[in-house]
């Protein structure tokens, strides 16, 4: 197939046609040099790593600075890029005779209006119209290479390389069973968090299961005894907390406990 692609579109890569193809795309060829093409530039941001300090010291509860948000502005302030960076690329968009200039505040996103001839003779390549199942039309460069200079001042360029995604709305499909999909089902749920089947139905009596980004659990869920329409889940925060989460039908309570819940 890849060979095959490669014969069909030469000069195109090979490896990116292939995948597009897989998700759901077609192409009809090189567009005309006159196409208008809306370039993004990413310049890079500085500072990440001190933003990234102060969210966990705003959000952890033994932290003296916790709750002191930042506000937009100086979350903008923090991360805006380079100069120099900035700069460099305004000059690459002046080079490519840019037209319709936007930017963001802090200078972090530049677009510009180009002409599909001016693109490719600054980053090479040719530009592909592409195709969905449900007609939606986007452009791509595979080809494309930034140079040196412009690739150490941005995070990317759009849309040269960028991947394309599964093409077509989202449908329900029909596959076959398989021991190596990843399906979620109540009985693979329960058996995942190892939560006793239930004997019978209850009216009104909901399950839930949850999770947090980087946590390790649920590691155990456990019924109340008392109120038989609620669960129990112990997870660990990024904290290394444990906390519990109590499920039910209003909705998710999540409150702090020193000790587990009995089965």
């Amino acid at each position: 197939m890849k060979v095959l692609a490669s014969l069909l579109l030469p000069g195109v890569s090979a490896d990116f046609l292939h995948e597009a193809l897989q998700q759901g795309w077609t192409t009809t060829g090189h567009v005309a040099q006159d196409t208008t093409i809306e370039l993004t530039f990413a310049v890079k941001q500085q500072n990440l790593g001190k933003l990234l300090d102060t969210f966990h010291s705003v959000s952890n509860p033994d932290s003296q600075d916790y709750g002191k948000y930042m506000s937009a502005e100086a979350v903008n302030s923090l991360t805006a890029p380079r100069s120099a960076d900035v700069e460099l690329v305004e000059s690459y968009v002046r080079s490519l005779g840019g037209k319709n200039i936007r930017r963001t505040t802090s200078n972090d996103y530049i677009v510009a209006d180009v002409t599909a001839a001016a693109a490719e003779q600054v980053f090479g390549g040719q530009f592909q119209r592409f195709q969905n199942a449900d007609g939606v039309t986007t452009l791509r460069n595979p080809d494309a290479e930034l140079p040196e200079d412009l690739l150490a001042a941005v995070d990317f360029v759009s849309p040269l390389k960028k991947k394309l995604s599964t093409g077509g709305q989202l449908r329900v499909q029909q596959s076959e069973p398989s021991a190596n999909k990843l399906v979620n089902t109540p009985a693979s749920l329960r058996k995942l968090y190892n939560v006793e089947t239930p004997a019978e139905a209850v009216p009104g009596n909901k399950q839930a299961f949850t999770g947090f980004w980087s946590s390790t659990g649920p590691t155990s869920i456990c019924r109340n005894s008392t109120q038989p329409s609620m669960r129990k889940a112990w997870v660990r925060s990024q904290q290394d907390r444990w906390v519990m989460a109590e499920v039910e039908a209003s909705g998710l309570q999540v409150q702090r406990q020193s000790s587990m819940c009995s089965t």
